[in-house]
């Protein structure tokens, strides 16, 4: 049973994160000031920068200290534990932060999941 637990959190944590890997790519091309590459087709151009702004303008209205902690997370790679050892934090606060950040981040981009239906 153990295993079996084990075995679904690690597929869901992968879903997660496969689902979460082209957002994150913009953003990380946000915060480096890059624009997002690749992109061919003059509409499919616009509306890339048109999402990437909205992603900028999300993550610029979250707290200092959840943006801070969603980086270390989502781009740093690193865990909560290192988050918490790094930032000198407790544990809980980290994992606060980052439930939070993730929550307002889908009320505010929730739009771009009603458009994709």
């Amino acid at each position: 049973m153990i295993a079996r637990s084990r075995a679904l959190d690690r597929l869901r944590a992968w879903r997660r994160n496969a689902a979460w890997a082209g957002v994150l790519s913009t953003a990380r091309a946000a915060f480096d000031g890059q624009p997002s590459g690749g992109v061919e087709d003059p509409g499919a151009h616009l509306e890339s920068t048109e999402l990437h702004a909205e992603l900028v303008a999300a993550l610029g209205e979250l707290p200092a200290e959840q943006r801070e902690a969603l980086e270390l997370a989502f781009f740093g790679g690193l865990s909560h534990a290192g988050i918490a050892g790094q930032t000198a934090q407790p544990l809980g606060t980290i994992k606060t932060r980052i439930r939070l950040a993730m929550q307002k981040l889908r009320q505010r981009l929730a739009f771009l999941r009603d458009e994709d239906l």
